[in-house]
């Protein structure tokens, strides 16, 4: 068997060693890692219910992934040391494959991360960890080289949600390296979820069309799709309580019409429905919570910094339900709980 045939079966094994590490241990996951875990179980039993396929193995990445940071909390640094080895490598390669590669006939890259568009979530992490790392041990080279690289990779690519996002964070930062303002994740989603209602349900871009069309020369449905937001909405209805469950792009394309929503918030409540983002706000809370009675006032705002490049990029794309995204919040909570365990409260 080769190694790609292998893989698989590998990651599905590292969920189940995992889960006997916490047995073997007497322990039991922490709250983000559960709320975590319950939302993609949930989703996950949905889609069975609706008769869809659940894709396991991504189930099973997904996980192993939220588990591991939290079985390994104890050593948070080294933790972060190694995630850091890691977007440095996956960063660096694609840089340099995507420098070396050409556009499709459809005018997109494919490189070592997959699709252009697909670039955004890998390089919001790394900017991330590049942050985190920065934080713990206040070498800077290398976090800036890593976040430099993140910027061009983007930009280079022409992903213009991406490089939205990251300046948005880039903002953020400067105004808190200026003293002008502090932010937590909190303040973060209550603007995120002001600018959900105002431009997916409001349509108030359609207010400002003397700009948007004939001054930028761009199209009020965000390259179609307020067309797929308003399918997205019809659909949502059909199942308001538990959604339609977790599934593969293909089969999201056969109930949707789309291979997903193009908008996070709507994504939530396809997938989940009310009670998918009732656990979302949950996590949001206690995330919030638990960074506010950990953290000062400046290790809030540069952890926060992310999150307001979620949610820009959460306005036409939908990167919740990926486990790379989704390890943000349980890195943060390890830290908290580090922090806690070896300094006290």
């Amino acid at each position: 068997l080769s190694i790609i045939e292998l893989w698989n079966p590998l990651q599905m094994m590292s969920t189940l060693w995992i889960i006997i590490l916490f047995i073997i241990k007497n322990r039991l996951p922490n709250k983000i890692s559960a709320i975590l875990i319950g939302m993609k179980l949930f989703v996950s039993f949905v889609a069975i219910l609706n008769m869809h396929i659940v894709d396991v193995v991504e189930l099973c990445r997904y996980i192993a992934l939220i588990l591991a940071i939290d079985y390994f909390t104890e050593y948070f640094i080294q933790l972060v040391k190694v995630l850091m080895l890691v977007f440095e490598f996956l960063v660096y390669l694609n840089l340099y494959d995507l420098l070396h590669t050409e556009r499709d006939i459809y005018g997109v890259f494919y490189s070592a991360l997959g699709y252009d568009n697909d670039f955004t979530k890998y390089m919001l992490c790394a900017c991330f960890i590049a942050l985190l790392y920065n934080l713990i041990t206040t070498k800077k080279i290398r976090s800036v080289a890593l976040i430099i690289a993140c910027h061009i990779t983007l930009l280079y690519a022409g992903v213009g949600t991406g490089i939205t996002s990251l300046i948005v964070m880039d903002i953020v930062s400067l105004v808190r390296f200026l003293n002008l303002g502090n932010t937590t994740v909190l303040q973060s989603f209550i603007v995120y979820l002001s600018a959900e209602f105002l431009i997916v349900f409001a349509r108030v871009q359609n207010l400002f069309s003397f700009i948007i069309v004939d001054l930028l020369g761009k199209d009020l449905t965000f390259t179609g799709r307020t067309d797929v937001w308003s399918n997205s909405i019809k659909r949502i209805f059909d199942h308001i309580l538990i959604g339609h469950g977790d599934m593969n792009q293909m089969t999201e394309y056969l109930v949707l019409g789309d291979v997903y929503c193009h908008n996070g918030f709507l994504e939530i409540l396809f997938r989940g429905g009310i009670i998918h983002l009732i656990l979302f706000i949950v996590l949001i809370l206690i995330l919030d919570n638990a960074m506010k009675n950990t953290f000062d006032t400046y290790t809030i705002t540069m952890c926060s910094v992310v999150f307001w490049g979620i949610w820009v990029t959460s306005i036409t794309e939908s990167i919740y339900q990926y486990g790379i995204v989704m390890m943000i919040p349980a890195l943060i909570y390890a830290g908290c709980k580090y922090i806690r365990y070896n300094y006290g409260d």
